[in-house]
């Protein structure tokens, strides 16, 4: 058989979520635009430095629609152990930047704070406020229309997408708040400090997504066992699957993107026949997998074990 019928087409639900994140990502792009020319034009920092942290999550947003398309239309059969290590080193290289990028403009934010002669205008805040007010409602109708194509097994990366703009919405649902006060302030102080406090929001935003980001990306890429507790509990799982004639000898775990890999080494009797061989193995698959989330599971056989 060619290696093209492995591809396949996806079906209307797919094809419906990839027009909603489509449309959505579409819509961002228009807003980050707007959020770019406000933010400089206008000095508010709450505008310009969720501009930034936008603009970050627009590349993870566009990638993460490529990896869809591909998973829907099966493009990455070719990858035998999955594309979980591509997907992770491109988060974090996205997690260090907006780190960075947070620590830097929660330092110009604070040095922002203590000098009132660069406030930004009535005029400039009104803009930015109705700038993140078209944001909000953007990010409302996202949301909704994801949640309804919402399916049963969907992929991760879809999950993910919700995630991300159940976040966004929360993020622009506080700046409309903040941006809001320091357009309707008469006093220029309360509104530069209504600015720097949703900068200052925007900033540690950043910070902690960007550390959470990279923290959770890197274990993965260093190919780092499994969690103690829920490696222990795979064991007890395989071992409570065997009978006296099978013996679990060793167990090797790697963290690798969506799915734990995990390799248990059995020893079994010689005195099992083929059929029973076959029935434990997959008696301590069906267990380890039942049991514990996602798992990409193997089992070796490395020596006959002591008839009992």
């Amino acid at each position: 058989m060619g290696e093209s019928v492995k591809f396949r087409n996806p079906t209307p639900e797919q094809m419906s979520q990839e027009r909603t994140i489509i449309y959505a990502s579409i819509a961002d792009s228009l807003i980050v635009t707007a959020q770019v020319t406000v933010g400089l034009t206008s000095g508010s920092l709450t505008m310009l430095g969720d501009s930034v942290r936008a603009s970050f999550m627009l590349i993870v947003e566009y990638y993460s629609l490529w990896i869809l398309r591909g998973i829907h239309r099966n493009r990455f059969h070719r990858y035998e152990f999955g594309i979980g290590k591509l997907e992770q080193f491109i988060v974090m290289i996205v997690g260090v930047m907006i780190t960075l990028v947070g620590l830097w403009f929660l330092n110009t934010t604070v040095t922002r704070l203590f000098n009132t002669d660069v406030a930004p205008s009535p005029l400039g805040l009104a803009a930015a406020a109705i700038v993140n007010g078209i944001n909000f409602m953007i990010n409302l109708f996202a949301l909704y229309a994801m949640l309804q194509n919402e399916e049963k097994n969907e992929s991760d990366i879809y999950r993910a997408q919700v995630k991300s703009r159940s976040i966004k919405l929360i993020n622009s649902l506080v700046l409309q708040i903040t941006l809001t006060i320091a357009a309707l302030a008469t006093d220029p102080l309360i509104a530069l400090v209504m600015d720097t406090a949703g900068a200052g929001f925007v900033s540690c935003f950043m910070t902690f997504n960007g550390v959470r980001m990279t923290a959770r990306s890197v274990p993965q890429l260093l190919d780092t066992p499994l969690p103690s507790q829920k490696l222990e509990k795979i064991i007890e799982t395989a071992k409570g699957a065997c009978d006296l004639a099978v013996d679990i000898k060793a167990v090797r775990s790697r963290q690798s993107g969506r799915n734990d890999h995990v390799e248990i080494a059995v020893a079994m009797a010689s005195h099992l026949s083929a059929d029973q061989f076959r029935a434990q193995l997959i008696r301590i698959s069906d267990a380890v997998k039942g049991g514990n989330g996602e798992i990409d599971l193997s089992i070796v056989v490395t020596e006959e074990s002591p008839t009992t």
